[in-house]
């Protein structure tokens, strides 16, 4: 089972190299039968499938697909929504690729067993990771 994204985070804190902060491992990128689209919604209509037919959780799989997203317009079920997970990670400092590839080596495989990419969010000091000849010295 995949760790939740509190966990993914704190693990990744722990074992990245200190060019990286880790802000976050989330959901984004969200996806209703392959087009841009929202998270899946929860609604009253879900409570109450829950508690009627159903006699089990709101989350309950079976509702979820069942009853449809309560996002306004959608009704599409659970199956149909699809998001990737990103680690959001800022610059401590500018860097070579040499360096930032030794410093994610650490993740590596956890990343990738869990289909994990990375985003480099953009900090006031604009850091950048440069070809390996040249290190931007601002």
């Amino acid at each position: 089972m995949k760790p939740s994204s509190e966990e993914l985070t704190k693990i990744l804190k722990e074992r990245i190299g200190n060019l990286f902060e880790v802000v976050s491992v989330d959901n984004c990128n969200f996806k209703v039968d392959g087009k841009p689209g929202h998270p899946f919604t929860i609604g009253p209509q879900h409570i109450a499938a829950a508690n009627a037919g159903y006699n089990t959780g709101i989350l309950d799989e079976r509702v979820m697909e069942e009853v449809g997203c309560a996002f306004k317009g959608c009704n599409k079920p659970l199956s149909d929504h699809t998001n990737d997970t990103g680690l959001f990670v800022k610059l401590t400092r500018h860097s070579t690729n040499t360096e930032a590839n030794e410093n994610l080596a650490p993740v590596k495989d956890l990343l990738v067993k869990h289909n994990i990419g990375i985003a480099i969010i953009e900090t006031p000091e604009k850091y950048r990771i440069d070809a390996d000849t040249e290190v931007t010295s601002e």
